[in-house]
């Protein structure tokens, strides 16, 4: 659902919240506006112009400023407005991005123990094979 961002002061700021689903295609109709991406571990700031986008992601804050009057920006939303979607609160977002990063960190721990253990399966199962082969050879 496309949303339309005008009327906004030069200097001013915007956003300042990040989405726990919706991810947005952020496109300047006109003016010039500034977009800082945090995402704990890194940042990232555009500058946009008449003409020029950015995706903007799920877990992604971003803080919008106007850097010229009469900027406008459109926003195409991945998803219907929903209140229960924004996380409005720095220091939560930091913390869910945080625990997030160690549970995936964990699930790629979990899935190199299993990779192993197929690799271990995979290495007796070869060594008794040739094992077995060679004796049969013999054997002959």
């Amino acid at each position: 659902m496309p949303q339309i961002v005008t009327e906004t002061p030069k200097g001013m700021t915007r956003g300042k919240h990040a989405h726990y689903k919706t991810e947005q295609v952020l496109l300047c109709i006109s003016g010039k506006i500034e977009i800082k991406f945090d995402r704990v571990f890194s940042e990232n700031t555009v500058i946009l112009t008449p003409g020029q986008s950015v995706f903007h992601s799920a877990m992604e804050w971003a803080e919008i400023k106007v850097l010229e009057e009469h900027s406008v920006l459109l926003s195409a939303c991945s998803t219907d407005f929903d209140p229960d979607d924004y996380i409005s609160i720095y220091i939560d977002f930091q913390a869910l991005v945080v625990q997030l990063d160690q549970e995936r960190k964990k699930k790629i721990v979990e899935q190199d123990a299993l990779l192993r253990q197929v690799a271990i399966i995979s290495n007796i199962h070869t060594f008794t094979h040739s094992h077995i082969h060679t004796f049969i050879c013999l054997q002959t």
